[in-house]
């Protein structure tokens, strides 16, 4: 099992910095800017897994059960993914530095939101990141510590991935201002690792816990992504208002649709069955979907992020 989890996971790093090349090279013919953006997002989509497995490790000390010997050998093979995220994160920390797209709010930012948005800031924390997440990775790996510094360690990710997506992502549109933004990407995360923990358990042994586990974390993405829009809605802010309207236009409302149809309904209707949850395979295949569309979600967030200012 182990040496198979090992070619799977080493077969994905090698194809992800293919693909993110092939990207970066495509976006250079739009400028540096939106080469970067698309850029962002195939990182995005793969420093999601190894971020949302390690959620899930700390979370298996934490509550401890049978989901931690089923899932947890190939939940740690997913984390293994960090180092090359780290490194592929390296050209958008040097977009940051060389302030390669424009942070700038349109009306004038209090004095800590200047200091707090100044690249080299930005890119240390970036840097910090990465670090933390690493050790942290390494140790769940190793499964040295006890509940309580587990639990510890789980609220450092949890702060951290919320702090990262306003950094990456929200800065983007730097007018627009979310409180749940982070709790949509640590879902999004954690809904991205735990579908590539399934699919590797593709041959593993059928349980009916891997399809429910599946369904909350599910909802919970689900959960967050409504609650933002209902709020979004109901204060009819333009800024935020004009986030929706950037991803909701030409291509960008085709993705939306490929999000909500793989990412939620065909996968939510699929898992409603009782035998699809007990089979690994089937559940297996559903990740797959899901997974497709957390890959979509990750250029939906930032590609269209500098739109609103032709709207």
């Amino acid at each position: 099992m182990t040496a198979a989890v090992s070619r799977d996971h080493m077969n994905g790093v090698m194809a992800v910095p293919v693909v993110g090349i092939v990207l970066f090279a495509a976006g250079l013919v739009l400028g540096v800017s939106d080469a970067l953006h698309v850029y962002l997002g195939a990182v995005l989509a793969l420093v999601s897994l190894p971020l949302g497995a390690l959620v899930l490790l700390y979370m298996m000390d934490v509550i401890g059960g049978e989901w931690r010997d089923v899932l947890g050998p190939y939940a740690r093979a997913v984390t293994r993914l960090l180092p090359a995220a780290g490194l592929l994160f390296l050209p958008i920390v040097i977009g940051i530095l060389f302030n390669a797209w424009d942070r700038t709010p349109q009306s004038e930012p209090t004095a800590f939101r200047h200091f707090y948005m100044l690249p080299w800031f930005m890119a240390l924390r970036t840097m910090v990141y990465f670090a933390l997440w690493l050790w942290l990775g390494a140790r769940a790996r190793s499964r040295i510590g006890a509940v309580g510094l587990a639990a510890q360690a789980l609220m450092l990710i949890v702060l951290t991935i919320s702090l990262a997506a306003v950094d990456w992502i929200m800065s983007l549109q730097s007018e627009f201002s979310s409180s749940i933004f982070g709790l949509i990407f640590l879902a999004q995360a954690v809904l991205s690792g735990l579908s590539a923990t399934l699919i590797l358990h593709v041959r593993g042994r059928s349980h009916p816990m891997l399809g429910a586990l599946l369904v909350a974390v599910l909802l919970l993405w689900a959960y967050m992504h409504a609650m933002q829009f209902i709020i979004v809605w109901a204060g009819d802010r333009p800024e935020e208002v004009v986030w929706y309207i950037a991803r909701s236009q030409g291509i960008w409302l085709i993705v939306l649709w490929a999000i909500v149809l793989l990412g939620f309904l065909f996968p939510f209707a699929r898992l409603l069955s009782a035998v699809v949850r007990a089979n690994s395979q089937s559940v297996a295949r559903i990740a797959m979907a899901i997974l497709s569309a957390m890959v979509l979600e990750s250029f939906w967030f930032v590609v269209p992020g500098e739109v609103e200012r032709t709207i």
